[in-house]
């Protein structure tokens, strides 16, 4: 016997049993109890501190999430803060059962002060994952494409 379930959460089943030969005319009930769950998935770490990184220029670190269930999980990521100096590479993704994915994250400080943020990985039918991500902007954020050791008015 397979049960496969279409939602997550407890599952009572009765299933009805008729034993051949006894005298018994009605059938044994069994109450099958489960619980369905989505896929599970981990991911490490579970924060990413950039130290103090220059303002206005690329840093990258990694976070890697596993599917560690037999079923595809489904999942988006995004920052907590909708306008973020944090940025996640792969925003969704269907990881294939027992898989695992690097998700780079790109941290591109706009001030001089200190930031943090919280990545969110939001797993279908499954539970979500947060990743605590900070940084320090350090430098001046004042500059000018042009070199202005000659200046041609």
């Amino acid at each position: 016997m397979t049960l496969v379930t279409i939602k997550r959460g407890e599952i009572t089943l009765p299933l009805h049993i008729n034993i051949v030969g006894t005298n018994n005319s009605q059938p044994n009930v069994l109450n099958i109890c489960a619980t369905s769950i989505g896929p599970p998935v981990k991911v490490t770490p579970e924060e990413l501190d950039f130290g103090q990184v220059e303002v206005l220029k690329d840093y990258s670190q990694k976070v890697t999430i596993v599917n560690a269930s037999k079923i595809p999980a489904e999942f988006h990521a995004f920052t907590k803060q909708k306008v973020s100096i944090f940025k996640p590479m792969i925003k969704h993704a269907i990881l294939k059962p027992e898989e695992k994915l690097e998700v780079e994250v790109i941290c591109n400080a706009d001030d001089s002060s200190k930031f943090n943020d919280i990545l969110h990985f939001v797993v279908k039918d499954g539970n979500d994952r947060d990743v605590v991500l900070r940084a320090k902007g350090t430098g001046s954020t004042i500059y000018c494409v042009e070199n202005l050791e000659y200046l041609n008015f």
